[in-house]
Formats: structure tokens, sequence, C-alpha cells
């Protein structure tokens, strides 16, 4: 199995360096150190079909990243800030450098080109969209996910009074009904109706009144007659059919129970008519999952502080940094990565929620349309070197396998 430790191991790493905040001198106290990596993967993967090859490697919290050189040179073709980031990489932010890369580094000036413009563009944009994202874990209400909740209260009873409808549990727990003792019958060709039909005399717990409250609705309750009739419910439970409830006990159900409703139940009539909204549960199981996977991962300082301000101001940050780099590849100024004494103090601002969201859209906007003039005046070369990559590419693959 490829992972990071074998990559070091086998000696295919090429290159590692730190990425994110400590490498734009935006670090605070609790800013993770994240790498970048360029690796080679095993030969055979390119020798055979490529069913193997895996172009990624990332961790749990895809904080460090690592790429195999086929994929990093294909990205370097597309402009891809990341990978441009990598080659202009100061030296006492790099951890490991493999020589066989050093002709790649020699041409790096060449791999700037007006095509940034789309992709420094086009990450901001990305991260424009994700700071306030309607499927942003932070903007869920975690009291919407803090319990899994089941298909029974997916389910929902059309009230006979016309008023509206009524969830299966609220109605279950308001006529002291257990769904264990329920029957289902699907309704054909209905789409999510069943049919809900109630073992009395399994129920050992019921009351009298609940028993005449639910089976006989507006019948004086306390009419011996239905102490009589549930009694002898009960006496004969064991003789009759035993339902298989709702759902199954003691497990996380996704599904609804069916049972086979002899045919002197089915002419008593069911209980009643219902509808499970198995999408909807569906939905919740999904958010329920990907929220608490996000909780275990996040940074729980920074979470409290964006929950509170409603937009991730990380991911402002880097937006506003990838225009102003964008703008500065454009004016020929290189690919300035340390932000120290240019605009940090305004990065950190906007990182730590000093500054509105309306105040940080309208300098963005602005920075976008500097941006935009900014490449259209360039003199930079129109795409990067494709065909140079391509040669180098092999050259490094040569060198690093001993072809």
């Amino acid at each position: 199995m490829i992972n990071f430790d074998s990559v070091r191991k086998n000696g295919d790493l090429l290159f590692e360096s730190i990425r994110g905040s400590h490498l734009y001198g935006l670090a605070g106290p609790t800013s993770d150190v994240d790498t970048y990596g360029i690796w080679c993967c095993p030969v055979s993967w390119l020798l055979g079909s490529g069913r193997d090859y895996l172009p990624d490697l990332k961790s749990e919290k895809n904080d460090d990243s690592w790429v195999d050189i086929g994929k990093y040179i294909k990205l370097l073709e597309e402009s891809n800030p990341d990978a441009i980031i990598s080659l202009f990489t100061p030296a006492d932010k790099i951890l490991h450098f493999d020589p066989v890369l050093e002709p790649l580094w020699d041409i790096k000036d060449q791999i700037l080109s007006k095509a940034c413009f789309k992709s420094f563009s086009g990450y901001a944009k990305d991260q424009l969209m994700k700071a306030r994202g309607k499927n942003k874990k932070i903007s869920i209400n975690p009291e919407e996910v803090k319990t899994r909740k089941t298909p029974i209260d997916f389910c929902y009873i059309v009230r006979k009074d016309g008023g509206g409808t009524i969830n299966l549990q609220e109605w279950l727990d308001k006529n002291e009904l257990k769904q264990e003792h329920c029957g289902l019958a699907h309704i054909q060709p209905g789409k999510g109706m069943y049919y809900l039909y109630y073992a009395w005399g399994e129920d050992k717990s019921l009351t009298t009144e609940s028993y005449a409250k639910s089976r006989y609705p507006g019948a004086p309750i306390h009419h011996t007659r239905y102490k009589d009739e549930l009694d002898e419910l009960k006496k004969k439970a064991g003789e009759m059919i035993t339902f298989r409830g709702i759902l199954k006990a003691g497990e996380e159900s996704e599904q609804l129970r069916l049972t086979s409703i002899p045919k002197e139940v089915q002419a008593e009539g069911p209980l009643c008519i219902f509808q499970y909204n198995q999408d909807a549960f569906s939905a919740h199981c999904k958010k329920y999952k990907d929220y608490w996977e996000w909780v275990e991962k996040r940074n729980q300082d920074r979470f409290v502080i964006d929950a509170e301000h409603g937009f991730n101001a990380k991911n402002l940050s880097h937006c506003y940094r990838l225009m102003i780099q964008g703008m500065e590849i454009a004016q020929g100024k290189g690919l300035i990565l340390d932000r120290t004494g240019i605009d940090a103090d305004i990065l950190m601002d906007i990182k730590n929620h000093k500054m509105t969201y309306d105040e940080i859209m309208t300098l963005c906007e602005s920075k976008q349309k500097e941006m935009e003039e900014a490449f259209e005046k360039s003199v930079l070369r129109d795409l990067p070197p494709i065909d140079k990559l391509e040669e180098l590419l092999i050259e490094i693959r040569s060198n690093h396998y001993g072809l």
C-alpha cells in the first residue's frame, strides 16, 4: 500500500515543502504545519495498464497533499496555483529537494503566463463560494444533527380533522402506543404510503383508556366493554400474530419493516395511514455523517470564531491573497509568497474577523478588477512552455528510474 511513509522509505519523494499560513507569513498560535510534496510512482504503474496509478496522496484532513510527478507536470501546464507556488517556495521552507528537479526549477519564471489569470481568479472564486457556501458545514445548525434521527421521525399522518399532518412518533406517544407492536403494510402503488395496524394484546402496558381512545376514537373510554376486550386480547396474545414493529430494535435502521397482515385483521381496517419521506431521511443521514466527520477534523478555535460571524474568514483570506498574487504575476513581479511587510496586516485582519463580510467583499471586488486590468496589460507569454514541460517529465522520470 502506498502512503507517505512508504514513499519516503522507497526513496520516491522528490520534493516536500511547508505550505499554507507558515509559508505566507500568516501563521497564528494555533496554525498547523501543512506540507506539499512531489513524488514518483512505482515504475510498474506506468508500464502496466495504469489501473493502479494513484496521482494523489492526502492526509486525513487534506492538510498534507503530495502529487505524482506526472500529475504535477500536468498541473503546471494548467497554471495550477498550488503547483506554481511550490516552484517559488523559498529554501527555508523546503524540507526535501531531489536534484533531479533542478532543470524544472531553472525554468520556473517561464511557467508564469497570462494563463495564471484564469487559474488564480478561479481559485479565488472557489474560496469565496466556500466561505459562505450553502453546503458549508459551519452553516449547519448543530441542533439539527445533535442526534441521528430514525425513519419514524420522517413519517407523517394526515389528520382526519383536516388539521394538517402529525408526526408518527408524536402520534404514537400521544396515544401511548409503541412502535415495536405495530404492523405495516405498503399501499400500492402509492410511494411511501403505509397502513398501520397494532397488536393490542402484545402490549402488556397498554391501558384501557389508551386502547379505547386509539382503537375506538370518540367512544366512552371508561366503558367496561373495552376493559374486558383488552384483557381478553392480552390473554390470547401468544396465540395471535406478533407484528414485527416499524423498526428493528437495537439498530440504526434505515428501512421500515413490513408485516404480513392476516385477512381478518385487514378486514377491521388499519389504525391509520401515513407517508414516509425516505428522501428527507437520507438527506438527514448524510448531513449527520458529514457534520460529525467535520467536527472531528476541524480546528476548534477557528470554528468557534467563524460560527459567531457566519462565514469562514480563512477562505476569504485565501481569496484576497490569490487575487493580489495573481495581479503581481501579471505586473511582472513574479510570485511573492511571504506577505510580511506587504499586505500581511490586511490578510490577518480578514482571517481574524476584524473586517465585516461586506467590507471584505468590497475589497475583493476591487482587487478583482485590478487583477483583470493587470493581465490585459501584461507582457507575459500566453501559455506556459507545455512542450518543454513534457520533455522535462520524461527526463525526470528517466533519471529517477535509472533508465
